[in-house]
């Protein structure tokens, strides 16, 4: 049984495994929200967001954003379309990480 004050250990490494400017590929488009364009999560990407659509199933995006929902206690990741830049919004189930390699997290260089 878990309670409000307990830490959920898989919650912990999923964040930090499903991390922004991680690469991901769609395993389901039923895990996405394609008509929630009022979350105020997505509000600074609404532009390149097109309601009702949603991402193609084994293709790669890169993670832009990790946020709560608005009225339940779950994470929406806000992912993009690598070459059209186009972002949709999905839950952790319909998204996995490619084998290593695919999978570097993106990092900008600062000297």
């Amino acid at each position: 049984m878990i309670d409000d004050n307990m830490i959920d250990i898989d919650e912990i490494l999923d964040a930090r495994r499903f991390a922004v400017g991680r690469r991901v590929r769609i395993t389901s488009g039923d895990s996405c929200y394609p008509t929630y364009s009022d979350w105020s999560g997505i509000q600074e990407y609404k532009d390149r967001f097109v309601k009702g659509t949603l991402p193609k199933k084994g293709e790669g995006y890169r993670i832009i954003k990790v946020a709560l929902h608005d009225w339940f206690h779950e994470r929406i990741y806000v992912i993009e379309d690598i070459e059209t830049k186009q972002v949709f919004m999905m839950s952790r189930l319909g998204l996995h990480l490619p084998k290593e390699g695919i999978n570097k997290k993106i990092t900008r260089i600062v000297k």
